[in-house]
């Protein structure tokens, strides 16, 4: 399934854009649209859209502007320019977009770009789990989480945490920790103490009933588990050396 967010201060394009989606996208999607800039940037959150279509010439913030925003937020959200002006293409490639949709050529071009889009974000479903979160502020969202930005994952009173490296922790809804930690092992984690399922990628350090993390937290580490984390660990290091 696919989530994307359109911005675009027209209205009646955005109507033809999304019945254009429908017709066209061979996958279940969900979608938002947004008249301005500053409505999608009050309501984005990193790993909450697979794709966003913005609209280059908008009054206040313009589309080159919030995809500056955008990526300063977020690096791997898809960006695709949509715009009458194909011209501009050359002024947009530093926003790292993936794509450049014109609207006078939309239901030529759509079908196609739409395509790749899905075959791309169907490429990385490896990559990333998307999961039901709780914020600190108490927001819930669906949230896809890259599997190279967890640290590790905690059991605590019941509760099930996230800690990602950008230094940011999320409750986990709809999960126990063992289903979590099953999930993530087929993955490459390793489960080190009946709290903790780790990513060995930000493994420091070894101890003798400890793990030291890459962020300088020290986890516990079951005694009959630490030949296993340390055969990993050794595997990692020979990995990076080969390399």
């Amino acid at each position: 399934m696919l989530n994307i967010a359109f911005c675009d201060d027209n209205q009646c394009f955005l109507k033809k854009i999304t019945q254009e989606i429908d017709r066209s996208l061979a996958i279940k999607a969900t979608y938002q649209t947004f008249t301005n800039a500053t409505d999608l940037l009050d309501a984005f959150k990193p790993g909450v859209f697979d794709a966003l279509f913005i609209d280059i010439y908008m009054p206040k913030i313009n589309g080159k502007m919030l995809a500056h925003k955008i990526r300063n937020l977020d690096k791997r959200v898809k960006i695709i320019f949509v715009t009458r002006y194909e011209q501009e293409i050359l002024n947009t490639l530093q926003y790292d977009i993936y794509d450049f949709l014109p609207k006078d050529h939309l239901s030529e071009r759509i079908d196609n770009l739409l395509a790749r889009l899905s075959r791309s974000v169907a490429f990385e479903n490896n990559k990333y789990l998307r999961l039901k979160l709780r914020e600190t502020t108490g927001e819930e969202l669906y949230k896809k989480v890259y599997l190279d930005d967890i640290i590790y994952v905690e059991s605590l009173n019941r509760k099930v945490y996230l800690h990602l490296a950008d230094q940011t922790q999320f409750e986990l809804i709809g999960y126990t920790f063992q289903e979590i930690t099953d999930s993530l092992v087929e993955k490459g984690f390793l489960r080190t103490h009946r709290k903790f399922s780790v990513n060995p990628i930000f493994i420091n350090e070894i101890k003798n009933t400890s793990i030291l993390m890459d962020n300088g937290e020290e986890l516990d580490l079951s005694r009959r588990r630490k030949k296993e984390v340390q055969e990993a660990f050794i595997c990692g290091i020979r990995g990076i050396l080969s390399d």
